[in-house]
């Protein structure tokens, strides 16, 4: 039954400047990190992808499921399971935008599989990281040009332009709003801490 269901699922890769359709199975498992999105995929005819490209990490606009092709397993499972947990279950972590990310995060190192490293340390004035250095599923702390210049934390997910240091993140606003994480486009160019998923076996 599971394996008739993949088999009929079309999938959508929603690349930077192209949408390429896969009819195979392989193509499904290979994006699928996280194993409880399989219960939503079944539940459907077919399933987009929003594809993080290799080397760049530019990305269209949001499409799907993320999927990084050049990522290692922690960090797919960081843009997954983000996803399904506010974009699919819509789930509620009332409390700081810090609360919400710690919630993400604990539920790979819990498994002893992953740990979170920091790859860069520096304070609110800077300085601040280079944009090179951020990849996607990292948890970066910065300062919010949106909103009061007041400092912020999300998982940095794909660029949108990365000449201007536009990014979209996966955030949740924090002061205690009782509404789920969301995608949003933010300046990371005064980003000023960043911690990353090491995979421990892969």
């Amino acid at each position: 039954m599971v394996n008739e269901k993949i088999n009929s699922q079309n999938s959508y890769y929603h690349f930077y400047d192209d949408i390429q359709i896969f009819t195979d199975s392989t193509s499904l498992l290979n994006a699928v990190f996280l194993d409880n999105l399989y219960e939503y995929i079944y539940k459907n005819d077919s399933t987009s992808f929003w594809i993080i490209e290799a080397d760049t990490c530019d990305a269209s606009d949001i499409a799907g499921i993320p999927f990084c092709q050049s990522c290692n397993v922690g960090a797919n499972l960081i843009l997954q399971n983000s996803y399904k947990f506010s974009a699919i279950d819509e789930k509620l972590v009332v409390g700081s935008c810090w609360d919400y990310l710690n919630s993400v995060y604990n539920s790979l190192e819990s498994s002893g599989q992953f740990r979170k490293i920091q790859v860069f340390n520096s304070k609110k004035p800077g300085p601040y990281a280079d944009k090179e250095m951020l990849k996607p599923g990292d948890w970066v702390y910065h300062i919010n040009r949106q909103y009061k210049n007041i400092e912020h934390s999300a998982i940095f997910v794909a660029w949108k332009d990365y000449e201007k240091g536009i990014a979209i993140t996966m955030s949740y606003m924090g002061l205690g709003r009782a509404k789920p994480a969301k995608y949003g486009e933010y300046d990371l160019n005064s980003v000023y801490a960043i911690f990353r998923i090491e995979d421990e076996f892969w």
